[in-house]
């Protein structure tokens, strides 16, 4: 019997693609659960955490979708489960969540920490302050359902620039001016932990950052950062959204002629960070988008093309042939 419901999963999932996965009915069956096993970030993080296995293993089990609702994310009932628009394909069910976009996926503690960035302490306190188990000295989130504002936290900044501008300039082939543009203009700086971190600023205030990893795969945000997009003042009235920041750098290196525009990166395909940046911006009247060239890109510029209609003209550029985003476009030109 277990074995037909496994192949009938199987099925299941080459016809309308990977399912979250279901809370079991008992404890035991639970314990079995891969999506629960502890995570190479929890392993790492519990030698010097302050919280103890049991409240890290209770904070895993937490109820994401009340969390979520708690601190103020847009929610939306999909075929039993929710889903976060303008996150390229998340959605949440109980304690698990998944990135079609991405294919990652985990527990409600992973959602915080690789997601949110918010420190795994800070995460197992926040998640158990639902008052999920009972027992525990947490206190709940006070106040109404809405997002409480976090205060901002930048990552240390490090003694030297040589990984990130070697990293941008050798590996990313972005331009030496540009780069040094970005030094000299306070909106890039490197970390102590060897990380790109791109200050989001705007009229002189600072919103968040972006983190970039210059050894590996990651990508973050500073814990407090707004819903903003990373903004490259330009002149004139357009502006150019993609959705990493080396990308739309990168097209601006491709395309000179609309490389004096402003230059927009959304972290992903966030619709509401683009809206909050035009409602600031009246004066820009149209929006370029040079999104990635995959299913997830060509699906949210068609959500971008009808939420902007009524505010500005929406015009898209796409990364010729088989590439997939514009920095591949250019790494390519420089191998030639």
């Amino acid at each position: 019997m277990k074995q037909s419901r496994h192949f009938s999963r199987i099925h299941q999932e080459f016809r309308h693609g990977p399912a979250l996965p279901l809370r079991g009915k008992s404890g035991a069956e639970e314990e079995e659960k891969p999506a629960l096993a502890q995570s190479s970030i929890e392993r790492r993080e519990n030698m010097f955490s302050p919280v103890s296995p049991d409240q890290i293993r209770q904070a895993r089990r937490a109820d994401l979708v009340t969390y979520l609702q708690r601190a103020g994310f847009e929610l939306r009932r999909e075929n039993g489960q929710f889903r976060i628009p303008d996150r390229g394909g998340l959605v949440v069910k109980d304690c698990y969540w998944h990135h079609f976009a991405t294919g990652n996926g985990g527990n409600s503690l992973d959602f915080l920490v690789k997601l949110l960035g918010i420190p795994f302490p800070q995460a197992v306190a926040e998640l158990l302050g639902l008052g999920q188990p009972p027992g525990l000295d947490i206190k709940p989130p006070p106040g109404p359902p809405e997002r409480a504002a976090r205060e901002l936290r930048l990552p240390e900044k490090g003694r030297s620039t040589k990984q990130v501008f070697d990293y941008l300039v050798k590996e990313r082939g972005l331009p030496v001016k540009l780069v040094n543009t970005l030094f000299h203009s306070n909106l890039l700086y490197q970390d102590t932990k060897k990380n790109a971190v791109f200050l989001i600023r705007d009229r002189g205030k600072v919103r968040g950052a972006f983190l970039r990893g210059t050894k590996g795969p990651f990508k973050g945000m500073a814990p407090g950062s707004e819903n903003y997009p990373w903004f490259l003042p330009g002149r004139g009235r357009i502006a150019v959204a993609g959705e990493a920041i080396i990308d739309v750098l990168s097209f601006s290196v491709i395309k000179p002629y609309l490389g004096t525009s402003h230059l927009l990166a959304l972290n992903g395909l966030s619709k509401n960070a683009l809206i909050n940046f035009l409602n600031g911006h009246p004066e820009v009247k149209a929006v370029v988008l040079a999104l990635d060239n995959d299913p997830a890109g060509r699906e949210a510029a068609a959500r971008f093309k009808e939420a902007l209609k009524e505010k500005v003209a929406v015009v898209e550029l796409w990364p010729p042939g088989e590439f997939k985003d514009w920095n591949q476009v250019l790494v390519s030109r420089r191998e030639r």
